[in-house]
């Protein structure tokens, strides 16, 4: 899924008021947060002015975590807490579940350990 992609699809699925760079600084939360918590490494972070077919770090069948997210926000930010606690399950659901898939597909990185 591209930025674009995202942000479209959350446009269809719901009528909204908030801005394409909110919506992009949305994106760039989340793929922050995958980064550190999921495949490490360091994430630049989209802006406006990031390429908007810029794929996603999340691939099918997990990319509805990015909409889920988006919407999330939405809810959140204009109080509809139910919407946003459903919002926020499913957020979660495919978090976990893209985070153990990602943790059963790669091995870790290399590293000194030691043993105390």
């Amino acid at each position: 899924m591209t930025i674009e992609q995202a942000i479209n699809t959350l446009d269809v699925r719901q009528s909204n008021t908030f801005s394409r760079q909110e919506k992009i600084s949305w994106l760039s939360q989340l793929d922050a947060l995958i980064c550190k918590e999921v495949t490490g490494g360091d994430f630049p972070g989209y802006t406006a002015d990031t390429d908007p077919q810029t794929r996603l770090l999340v691939p099918e069948p997990w990319a509805e975590i990015y909409l889920h997210y988006m919407q999330a926000q939405m809810d959140y930010t204009g109080g509809e807490m139910t919407r946003y606690a459903n919002a926020a399950a499913m957020y979660n659901a495919h978090f976990t579940a893209y985070k153990n898939y990602y943790n059963r597909t790669n091995l870790p990185k290399r590293g000194i350990w030691r043993f105390y």
